[in-house]
């Protein structure tokens, strides 16, 4: 399934005002959603100066054929049928980004000494440096890992076997250990 919707770029200045600007001198870019037979959504959004087929076209209705055929080359248009736009279907798609939208993440975050080169050596570090920690406590805070009760990525809450401690931030709705 492909959703495209074509909308106004909107400019702001350095306050975050919203800048107006003439008709003449607007741009519009296309949000795209492609649902793949695995249920991966690929999302992405280009602007529509840099579609080359739509260069010197007054656009009227959105050009579904050229936005795909430059966002997704490889994408086989034959294959595709044209939905109905209905109350029931855009729910189901809805409900269909709902499911497959993760909301946890796990980054890994090492600290390099001072003459550390290698990966191993940095993994060998047991504790950071003042600037380091300090970085830490800015992106999330310090949670013990025995008896932790919210997103791991992995890590063990049960005894100690990778570690006591690590960094734990929600952020929106989206879990992220670090």
């Amino acid at each position: 399934a492909v959703s495209i919707r074509r909308e106004r770029v909107v400019h702001s200045n350095e306050e975050g005002r919203v800048m107006s600007h003439p008709p003449s001198l607007e741009h519009f870019m296309y949000r795209l959603i492609v649902r793949t037979s695995e249920l991966l959504p690929l999302r992405g959004s280009v602007l529509e100066d840099s579609i080359p087929a739509l260069k010197s076209e007054k656009i009227k209705t959105i050009p579904t054929k050229e936005v795909l055929e430059f966002c997704f080359p490889e994408l086989q248009l034959s294959s595709l049928h044209l939905g109905i736009q209905s109350g029931p279907c855009e729910e189901q798609l809805v409900r269909l980004d709902e499911q497959c939208n993760e909301k946890t993440y796990k980054v890994g975050v090492m600290y390099c000494r001072a003459g550390q080169q290698t990966e191993e050596e940095m993994y060998n570090n047991e504790e950071g440096g003042p600037a380091f920690n300090e970085f830490l406590d800015v992106i999330g805070q310090r949670v013990r890992l025995k008896g932790f009760n919210k997103y791991k990525a992995g890590l063990c809450n049960k005894n100690d076997s990778t570690g006591l401690y690590s960094v734990y931030s929600d952020f929106e709705g989206n879990e992220i250990m670090f």
